[in-house]
């Protein structure tokens, strides 16, 4: 895998890390931000999880355990969890994370609407 691709969590299909949502978890306040490159180049550093800019995927990863589990990382079974992670997400943060979304939800090929 190159250097700058990364995988979505919902779909697990692998773009350029330009394409997709970042969430990280804050370090030091333990919620998950929404990590958008800004014009001086400050982004928050920490264990982060990535989705894709579709509607579909960010209600995929938000329904399941993926992003969850993809975010607070791998544990060992007898010990406790590294990372506290506030969950389910605040609802500003999910609206700010469908404000980005530039592919609109896909519905199946056989609905149509009916002319009046």
């Amino acid at each position: 895998m190159p250097f700058n691709e990364r995988v979505c969590v919902a779909c697990r299909k692998l773009y350029c890390r330009e394409k997709l949502i970042r969430l990280t978890i804050d370090p030091l306040s333990s919620k998950i931000v929404l990590n958008k490159p800004s014009q001086d180049k400050t982004t928050v550093n920490g264990r982060s999880a990535y989705i894709c800019s579709s509607v579909q995927c960010v209600n995929g990863a938000l329904k399941g355990n993926r992003l969850k589990f993809a975010l607070a990382g791998r544990q060992a079974k007898s010990k406790t969890a590294k990372r506290n992670i506030f969950w389910p997400l605040e609802s500003q943060l999910i609206k700010d994370i469908l404000s980005i979304c530039t592919e609109p939800e896909k519905t199946c090929q056989n609905t149509r609407v009916k002319e009046a």
